[in-house]
């Protein structure tokens, strides 16, 4: 195995990628590790922003620090698990409990009761992934699974937190046709290469 380190991807065919370099390596099996970063705007802003990913420092109220009334979260919000010390992730299941915190901090604000503010205290359910037709792997509450039920597990509690009736029976929709009809991929280039910059 060889590890190629800053190479980016610019590129990929059925039996080969291309990298920013313009070297191409031939392969016939791609795996795509990837992670979240915050939108272009975030590194627009005039405020402290952490050196790995550029999200926006927040204190324990999610609130950016010197502009109070002014709060970030889910993927552009880089905040520090008290208990740990570490950033907690930026995951969906992180980014529900954030919004419900800056949702009665703001309120907070409107009242004219600060002192009453929410402060952001979450300990990680678990660590899901969907990892390909019907299969999951995750840890939760310390517990590996894989499988159909990692899968299973995954997808109802993605269901579960969909934010209406509507968008839950689109879903469930879509989901079950998944099960009676092969995917419908399209190819619209030979080698879709990445726009540089």
């Amino acid at each position: 195995m060889e590890v190629i380190l800053n190479g980016r991807v610019v590129g990929a065919t059925e039996n080969s990628v291309k990298l920013k370099d313009e070297s191409v390596i031939p392969t016939r099996t791609i795996i795509w590790s990837g992670g979240v970063a915050p939108s272009s705007l975030v590194s627009t802003l005039v405020c402290e922003r952490d050196s790995t990913n550029g999200r926006i420092v927040v204190d324990k109220y999610l609130e950016i620090p010197k502009f109070k009334g002014a709060y970030a979260l889910g993927d552009c919000a880089f905040i520090t698990d008290p208990n740990t010390g570490n950033p907690y992730p930026p995951t969906a299941q992180h980014t529900i409990k954030e919004a419900a915190v800056v949702a009665k901090n703001i309120i907070a604000e409107i009242e004219g009761k600060r002192d009453e503010k929410v402060i952001f205290d979450y300990k990680t359910k678990g660590l899901m992934a969907s990892i390909g037709k019907r299969a999951g792997v995750g840890n939760l509450l310390g517990i590996q699974v894989h499988g159909f039920l990692a899968w299973w597990i995954w997808r109802t509690y993605y269901l579960a937190n969909l934010p209406t009736l509507h968008k839950k029976i689109r879903v469930s929709a879509d989901w079950i046709t998944d099960i009676f009809f092969k995917r419908d991929v399209t190819m619209l280039k030979t080698f879709a290469e990445e726009k540089q910059e």
